[in-house]
């Protein structure tokens, strides 16, 4: 986000220092040792039993959200399930309420404005900011409530976990539920639909899952379609020092997308 950044004059530049804070903690955007240890921190949150809980809350969901499909003219694959799902089951396990779903949402469509890139950088850049403060705003209220009053909820288990002194931050914390809820869902809405795209393209591998819809077929599946339609069509990196790529000497701020 830096080097994308860093396209803008320096007066330009300064007005997102909200951005480039942001974009400068967290888990996915760090190396070791950093990353080791929010990494472990933010796995103390995800143990056994809190997965066994979110499997059975989102079988559930699967369940509500099919159960008008019995006998439909029409169905909007996205709209009708595969972004509730997804959307629906990250705010049950961070403890954000059903009625707050969409506004989440909104403000994670405009964080992900400069990625996507379809506006011109500062008026992306403009959008990120003004939906970044507000969810910033957001889970601050809901890190305070669940220092007043742990919920059984994964922003409670975020909120304590400790190793040894060490405990994330405020704006570790607000990273990670940002993450959480932006990673945790826009991907999978995306990897449910492309998936149904990809098998409507290759009846005869639809065919197959229906008729062994268990494992190893089903698994293997998923991966494969996460492999030929990746719901991330690129990744950048940022390398840390002066290299070699494809015969050109580049620079250690020198960015590149895969």
């Amino acid at each position: 986000m830096a080097a994308l950044l860093d396209g803008l004059p320096a007066t330009e530049r300064k007005r997102f220092q909200v951005i480039d804070d942001h974009f400068s903690v967290g888990m996915i955007r760090s190396d070791p040792p950093d990353h080791t240890r929010l990494r472990k921190l933010i796995n103390k949150a995800f143990v056994p039993r809190v997965v066994a809980e979110s499997r059975s809350q989102i079988e559930s969901l699967v369940d509500q959200l099919l159960e008008p499909w019995s006998d439909p003219l029409e169905v909007d694959l996205v709209k009708d399930f595969a972004y509730p799902l997804p959307a629906t089951a990250i705010c049950q396990m961070l403890g954000v309420p059903p009625e707050d779903r969409n506004l989440v949402h909104e403000w994670t469509l405009g964080i992900n404005a400069v990625i996507v890139g379809t506006l011109p950088l500062r008026e992306a850049a403009a959008k990120m900011q003004k939906a970044l403060l507000e969810l910033q705003e957001y889970f601050r209220n809901m890190i305070a409530d669940r220092r007043q009053a742990l919920r059984n909820d994964l922003m409670s288990l975020l909120v304590t976990a400790k190793d040894e002194l060490e405990q994330l931050s405020e704006s570790e914390l607000l990273s990670t539920a940002e993450n959480l809820f932006s990673a945790g869902h826009e991907t999978t809405t995306s990897l449910i639909a492309n998936g149904v795209v990809t098998l409507l393209k290759h009846p005869e591998q639809w065919q197959r899952l229906c008729e062994n819809p268990g494992a190893p077929d089903l698994p293997m599946a998923i991966e494969e379609i996460l492999r030929y339609e990746s719901p991330v069509q690129r990744q950048t990196r940022v390398v840390r020092h002066n290299c070699n790529l494809a015969g050109q000497q580049r620079g250690h701020h020198f960015f590149y997308s895969l």
